[in-house]
């Protein structure tokens, strides 16, 4: 007997391939995330000493769209595909590294706060679509070990991203140049770097937050593209579809629009207390 995604067992074959390759997906955005916010907070400090402290605005940031629009991002992602999502936020993640890169190039500090805006929404739409597909993938069955997996490597990269690019940071800032990296490369390679890559010489902050910026983004590209290798399951964790990933195939874009305004319309109103979404 065949069987789903919500059967226990192990009659059905667990693509572990796709599992390992989300595994990546959502561990490299939650690296990026956090290693954003920690090149931004030791740039401000850089540029505006005791008085340029961006840690509580931009810890608000990365909290305030999952307090807002947790539960209608959690619908989209009931509703739609979740491989798709997933898919969508990644290609949007090059956009926003991209941006941060760019103003980071061009000494615009608020231009970066808001692009990292915009990486808060991308993660909040990310989250339920990423924690979703775990089950469709993985069935019943192995819920719990997967989910283990994905908690694991997402506090990890979490933790690597807040600790290894704050040093990091402070190492392009202020580079050492006795370590061990000095010695096994010499000098010669150092300055070699520094004239290839670091043309505004040493104690420059906006260099030693736009490069490590710059390897986000190439590093989000062969991520983002695997992506696009990840089964597609129908919502509801249906057997994976080579087609439209909508409840029915025969919804249209328009129905689409007008549901998720009246889901909206419903929630605004269950949180003021009011009955104008009644006629949804």
């Amino acid at each position: 007997m065949n069987s789903s995604a919500h059967t226990p067992g192990h009659a059905r074959k667990v693509p572990w391939g796709a599992f390992w390759r989300l595994v990546l997906i959502q561990a490299q955005n939650s690296f990026n995330e956090k290693g954003a916010q920690f090149l931004l907070i030791p740039l401000g400090v850089w540029l505006y000493g005791a008085e340029g402290d961006l840690e509580y605005p931009l810890g608000a940031i990365i909290v305030l769209p999952f307090i807002l629009f947790s539960p209608f991002v959690g619908w989209l992602s009931d509703r739609f595909c979740k491989a798709r999502i997933i898919q969508f936020m990644a290609l949007l993640q090059i956009c926003v590294l991209a941006g941060m890169y760019w103003s980071l190039r061009v000494h615009n500090l608020n231009g970066a706060i808001l692009w990292f805006c915009v990486f808060a929404v991308q993660a909040t739409v990310f989250s339920p679509a990423k924690k979703g597909i775990v089950k469709d993938i993985v069935g019943t069955s192995r819920m719990g070990f997967a989910s283990g997996i994905v908690e694991m490597a997402s506090i990890l990269s979490l933790l690597i991203g807040q600790i290894g690019v704050f040093i990091w940071f402070r190492y392009l800032l202020e580079p050492s140049t006795d370590t061990i990296w000095h010695r096994w490369l010499g000098e010669g390679f150092f300055q070699w770097f520094d004239a290839w890559l670091k043309p505004s010489g040493i104690n420059d902050g906006w260099y030693a937050a736009s490069f490590p910026c710059l390897v986000f983004l190439l590093l989000a590209v062969p991520v983002a593209a695997s992506s696009f290798r990840l089964p597609r399951y129908a919502p509801g964790g249906a057997a994976p579809s080579p087609g439209p990933c909508f409840t029915n195939t025969s919804t249209s874009w328009a129905s689409c629009g007008k549901t998720a305004i009246c889901a909206s319309a419903r929630w605004a109103s269950a949180i003021s207390g009011s009955s104008a979404a009644r006629s949804c």
